[in-house]
């Protein structure tokens, strides 16, 4: 479910400008959703190098 909502999320923030307080209130709920998911920057790069080793072998 997060999948749809982060790329309905990146949808409007690349390709329209939104005004209406409904819309505003729906991304800006969405944006919280999927920030309060992501590992802090620190974390999300050790395991992407993790990953990227697993590949390469």
């Amino acid at each position: 479910m997060i999948r749809v909502e982060l790329g309905e999320l990146v949808r409007r923030l690349v390709h329209q400008i939104v005004d209406a307080p409904a819309d505003v209130a729906k991304l800006a709920k969405t944006w919280e959703i999927v920030r309060n998911e992501a590992l802090p920057r620190r974390q999300s790069t050790e395991l992407i190098k993790e990953v990227a080793k697993s590949w390469a072998c």
